[in-house]
């Protein structure tokens, strides 16, 4: 969900100067490695959500011994495959084939060895879709190790997300390629990647003072956060996306799961790959209807 907002830079840097959070390029795509990992990033989306070939999409970018933070995908370059065509067989009026899939790109990041995209997705016409962030991780050009964040939209919700743009399956279908035109912009490439992230990871403790930071990917003038939140369950994986415009943190997004008992892979669902899962959750599989 989109939220909108205007935090004084002096404020901000003054206590981002006390994180210890690693400092990015201040203009990334002078990176080659960047541009690099943009690419990947924008050919893997073009397979999947354009010309709708997720095999191919995952037998080129998934590594073999992929770490996956999904709860309900085991690790492997295959889990993905796999998945989709279980879920397909279980609940086939709720998962068209993944050919009548839409999706809307909202933004498209990379940062480093990470790369990420905010999407909203729909499985069949009469879905109202869910907003996706995924983040990869990249070694040797494939993708090394995954997350993903889901939030399940109502009609309200889906009005507020991907900049007015696709809210709908129908409308979405309208938007067109937004794999080349993300509908809420691409990051502003003279933007100071560096400056922006000290400013929102300094602010960042205050308006969430029980989160605990797992990554932060700053590309241009945004800046995307993932954290581990605790609740009374096994907790939340948050998202949360800052577009930073004249010093100040001009719009925010978020993205919420609650975390599941499970995790088909035994991983964390916001940590590393070596992260015990969080206390009262166990490996296995999904249930039905979970």
């Amino acid at each position: 969900m989109k939220h909108t907002l205007w935090l004084p830079l002096a404020a901000s840097l003054a206590l981002g100067a006390c994180s210890k959070e690693p400092t990015a390029p201040a203009t990334p795509a002078a990176d080659p490695k960047v541009a690099q990992a943009r690419a990947a990033i924008t050919d893997y989306a073009n397979l999947l959500m354009v010309q709708h070939k997720p095999g191919e999409a995952f037998g080129k970018y998934y590594a073999d011994l992929l770490i996956q933070h999904d709860p309900w995908i085991g690790d492997g370059g295959k889990g993905d495959v796999e998945f989709l065509k279980k879920r397909r067989e279980a609940e086939p009026d709720k998962y068209d084939a993944t050919e009548n899939y839409v999706s809307v790109i909202h933004n498209i990041l990379t940062d480093g060895e990470f790369v990420a995209i905010k999407s909203h997705i729909f499985t069949n016409p009469k879905d109202k879709g869910r907003e996706f962030v995924d983040i990869w991780r990249m070694k040797d050009g494939k993708f090394a190790e995954h997350w993903d964040i889901i939030q399940p939209l109502d009609d309200a919700m889906a009005k507020t997300v991907g900049c007015g743009v696709g809210g709908t399956y129908e409308t979405a279908k309208q938007a067109g390629n937004t794999v080349a035109k993300p509908t809420c912009g691409e990051p502003d490439p003279t933007a100071d990647s560096a400056a922006n992230r000290k400013l929102v990871l300094g602010a960042f403790p205050s308006d969430h003072p029980k989160a605990k930071v797992e990554r932060a990917i700053a590309d241009g003038d945004l800046v995307m956060v993932h954290s581990f939140v605790p609740d009374d369950k096994y907790g939340k994986s948050v998202i949360d996306l800052y577009r930073v415009k004249g010093g100040k943190i001009a719009d925010h997004w978020d993205v919420i799961q609650q975390i599941p008992q499970f995790s088909a892979s035994g991983r964390s669902m916001t940590g590393g790959p070596d992260t015990p899962l969080e206390p009262g959750r166990v490996k296995r599989a999904a249930k039905a209807g979970e």
